[in-house]
């Protein structure tokens, strides 16, 4: 080990970390799981085992520690982005987050690129429907108020419609805000 120093432990520890967190990332990013996925991810972690199979290749010691604290890295950078991901959730069940900062770390992996800009300017349009929503709640605006902000909102019915459908929702409207427009029949006063 004096021999090498400790960059055969670190290396391989700092990149199978990295491996790892990119391997629960992508894991995210499947919308279904197929064969093809299955193995684009495995063969991102056996392309690390291959990179430290190299030192056996070179006929070193050291190589069999290398693969050790390589495996060791993948488990730890998984692990980390699990944590991640609950101090992200637990921050936004808090809200210490905007609605839609909410909906780009946790579901923007999942958007197709084609779909990004109208999703991105439904979620803006959305987290301001909240936030007057909130207003209204806090007694800082009154009913009439909120009525004007749905007209001069350029969400239109069909996308308001599309946002309070279960699988389309992504942290953007909660049931509180679509019951209420529900309820007292605010949804006629979008746009066309």
């Amino acid at each position: 080990m004096e021999k090498y120093g400790y960059i055969f432990i670190v290396a391989p520890l700092i990149f199978g970390m990295v491996i790892g967190w990119i391997t629960f990332y992508f894991i995210r990013l499947y919308k279904e799981y197929t064969v093809q996925n299955l193995l684009k991810t495995v063969s991102v972690f056996i392309g690390g085992v291959g990179i430290c199979s190299i030192l056996f290749a070179v006929g070193s010691d050291i190589a069999g520690v290398s693969l050790m604290y390589y495996l060791l890295g993948c488990a730890v950078g998984f692990i980390l982005h699990i944590v991640y991901q609950l101090i992200i959730s637990i921050s936004f069940q808090n809200k210490f987050c905007r609605t839609w900062d909410q909906y780009v770390i946790l579901s923007s992996c999942n958007i197709p690129m084609e779909d990004r800009d109208t999703i991105r300017r439904n979620g803006i349009n959305a987290t301001r429907l909240v936030e007057c929503f909130s207003l209204l709640e806090e007694a800082k605006i009154s009913e009439e108020e909120f009525i004007e902000y749905i007209k001069s909102c350029p969400i239109t019915k069909a996308e308001y419609d599309r946002m309070c459908q279960v699988d389309e929702q992504y942290f953007l409207l909660t049931d509180k805000i679509i019951t209420y427009i529900g309820a007292k029949g605010l949804c006629k006063y979008f746009k066309d």
